[in-house]
């Protein structure tokens, strides 16, 4: 293909496509273009005029003066396609000298012998038609004729620009994001776009163009409404912006604000822009709403941080404090050949007491903790145990005509979990069931094993998917009550979203129980009808079978192993110490990482127990670099300030404060021999 050839045919296709955004072929006659025609005829003495179009195949005449009908010719016979083709847009010819157009109709019917015609452009430059002219004798070309045609195709030019920026006008008018609508000179309505339809509830804008605007504002409002919109539209002022409510279809009112500016073309008009304010109004409370949300989160988050502050160093004095009871203890007993055993009683028996105030409030550093966002510790859970622990505080709580049933599966087998968590989401399951029981009901708490941890409800849990071939505990809270819809199933699990009004919960139950479920591995799973019920269940993955920590001989031959033990906090780093030296280990104390890393290199140990919470290198990089260099070793790690962010089938954890007693069991199950 030729340059010139491929130019051609890149012009033609341009030409076709200001065509085809024009949209003015095989469309009714316009009086507009009908006017040109009939003054082109008139002023030039011509029996024949046409405003004619060009596509890729014909020549359409929108509009003809001289002759009925509109004549759909092939382009090629047509004294527009000549103009069009001709270099100066304009062409002056007796017909003999070009045998193609004697085949038009309307030249052949009226006997035509003189054509002429001048090209109509479309706004982006094209050519796209023209204004056409017939004689039925000769006619001398002149310059007043070329001038008078010129002018005549160039007027047609521009109602041809102005009627597509019209269209374009439509176009913007019915995408809008906002009501819109344009009125004349007497208030009628002219055009109407979807968004309007919309306020008003109408099926179709179409419904309301026709109508004085005036009958869609509220009888209230139509004086001051109808002062406004005549200022604005008689140029008093550039524009105005007023509160109205205007008619829905219904019989309803809608608060709306009318923007008003009149526009200049062919004659006046008024274009109206409507915004729903009701719809204003209520994203303006939905922002509102997240705002206080927001700054509710912000405050839970900083008392969350002063939280968990606290709590560490509650930890360290707590675990010193519960360290050396046992110390005590241990002392005291040793002292009863001495005094007897009836005052060394006594004295037990104050420190057991002692012992539970200390265990108390290990508890609630715990919790602490758990509200300063960080996760609790992970251990093997027996359920049985865990809902047998809770179940006096439940039924103490409940309300009149209530009823708890607790049906759990024998043999159950042991879960991965913090024990604490896990009694605290079974607490807000069992309350949230009790609340959705005003008038009394029952409430089953039960557990079974289970190959499938989902079960086609609302199910929350971990990113990664559930592994089928692990085997499940579902533990379920099943109650009769009020259930729940399908909105407030679809955001039960949402933070701070709650059903029970701000006086009785904070919307943090559910996804504080989501939160222990995710840690534990674990999924929750959500079904409830309004109406008929809720059951939901966490499902929990199990762990191997293990021999129970109560039958392990905590004080079996250790045979005088090292302990590389690396705590940053002076006190508690000596009372453990102390404990794993009574117990027969040898220690091998460190401040930090870099320092157990060195002893373990130069002196060896036999397990290294390091806090998380380390100055320099983080307590699980410690235990990374000991794994590299010896892969066997046992590791024992201890959270305070935070519970660790991982948890290894050959990393025991143990959450501060804790007892000799379970540091010594847990050392032992650890140690070989």
């Amino acid at each position: 293909m030729t340059d010139q050839l491929r130019a051609i045919r890149l012009s033609e296709a341009r030409r076709l496509e200001a065509l085809r955004r024009l949209n003015i072929l095989d469309t009714p006659p316009e009086q507009e273009l009908d006017d040109v025609a009939g003054l082109a005829g008139a002023l030039l003495g011509a029996r024949y005029a046409a405003v004619t179009f060009v596509d890729d195949r014909r020549a359409w005449s929108k509009c003809v003066r001289g002759r009925p009908g509109q004549p759909d010719v092939a382009r090629e016979h047509s004294p527009a396609w000549l103009a069009i083709t001709a270099e100066e847009g304009m062409v002056h010819t007796a017909v003999e000298d070009v045998p193609a157009i004697a085949d038009h109709p309307a030249i052949a019917e009226l006997g035509l012998v003189t054509v002429a015609a001048a090209v109509i452009v479309a706004p982006d430059g094209q050519r796209v038609g023209a204004v056409e002219l017939g004689w039925a004798d000769a006619l001398a070309y002149d310059g007043a004729l070329q001038t008078t045609l010129q002018r005549i195709a160039l007027h047609a030019t521009r109602l041809v620009e102005l009627r597509a920026e019209v269209a374009e006008y439509r176009r913007f008018i019915e995408l809008n994001p906002d009501a819109v609508t344009v009125l004349d000179l007497e208030g009628s309505i002219e055009l109407a776009n979807p968004m309007l339809a919309e306020v008003l509830r109408l099926n179709a804008p179409e419904d309301v163009v026709g109508r004085n605007f005036l009958e869609l504002v509220a009888p209230e409002d139509r004086a001051r409404a109808a002062n406004e919109l005549a200022r604005v539209l008689f140029a008093r002022r550039p524009a105005s912006q007023m509160d109205m409510r205007l008619l829905r279809a219904d019989g309803s009112t809608v608060a709306c604000s009318v923007s008003a500016g009149h526009l200049r073309a062919s004659r006046r008009s008024l274009q109206l822009v409507v915004r729903d304010l009701d719809e204003r109004i209520r994203g303006e409370e939905e922002r509102a709403r997240l705002s206080e949300q927001l700054a509710q989160a912000q405050r839970l988050d900083l008392a969350g941080k002063l939280a968990s502050g606290l709590a560490h160093d509650l930890k360290n004095l707590i675990t010193v404090m519960s360290s050396y009871l046992d110390l005590a203890q241990g002392s005291v007993q040793d002292l009863a050949p001495a005094v007897g055993n009836d005052p060394i009683a006594s004295i037990l028996d104050d420190f057991e007491q002692l012992r539970r105030s200390v265990d108390r409030a290990g508890t609630l550093t715990h919790k602490l903790m758990q509200f300063a966002g960080s996760e609790g510790s992970t251990d093997e859970v027996d359920l049985a145990r865990a809902v047998d622990g809770v179940r006096n505080l439940i039924e103490s709580a409940l309300g009149p005509g209530v009823m708890l049933e607790i049906d759990l599966e024998d043999d159950l087998p042991r879960v991965r979990a913090d024990a604490v968590g896990l009694e605290q989401a079974l607490v807000n399951l069992v309350m949230n069931s009790n609340d959705a029981l005003p008038h009394g009901g029952t409430i089953i708490v039960r557990a079974r094993h289970t190959d499938h941890p989902a079960a086609g409800g609302v199910t929350s849990g971990p990113n990664h998917p559930v592994d089928d071939q692990r085997r499940y505990v579902r533990l379920s809270v099943i109650d009769d009550g009020t259930g729940m819809d399908d909105e407030t199933l679809t955001r039960a699990f949402e933070p701070l979203f709650s059903t029970k009004g701000a006086a009785r919960g904070t919307g943090l139950g559910l996804p504080t129980v989501l939160a222990f479920a995710q840690q534990a591995d674990g999924i929750v799973d959500l079904h409830s009808i309004k109406g008929e019920g809720t059951s939901i269940a966490l499902v929990l993955p199990t762990v191997a079978s293990a021999a129970s920590p109560d039958v392990l001989d905590r004080q079996r031959p250790v045979g005088g192993k090292r302990v590389v033990l690396v705590d940053p906090n002076d006190r508690a780093r000596r009372v453990i110490a102390q404990m794993l030296r009574s117990a027969g280990y040898r220690i091998l104390p460190a401040t930090d990482g870099e320092s157990a890393l060195r002893i373990l290199e130069e002196q060896g140990g036999d397990v290294l127990v390091t806090e998380l919470a380390l100055p320099g290198i983080p307590g699980w990089r410690v235990v990374d670099r000991a794994r590299g260099q010896r892969p066997d070793l046992p590791v024992l790690v201890f959270a305070s300030a935070q519970a660790p962010d991982r948890v290894t089938d050959d990393v025991r954890t143990l959450v501060k404060p804790f007892s000799s007693d379970r540091l010594l069991r847990m050392l032992a199950e650890m140690l070989p021999g």
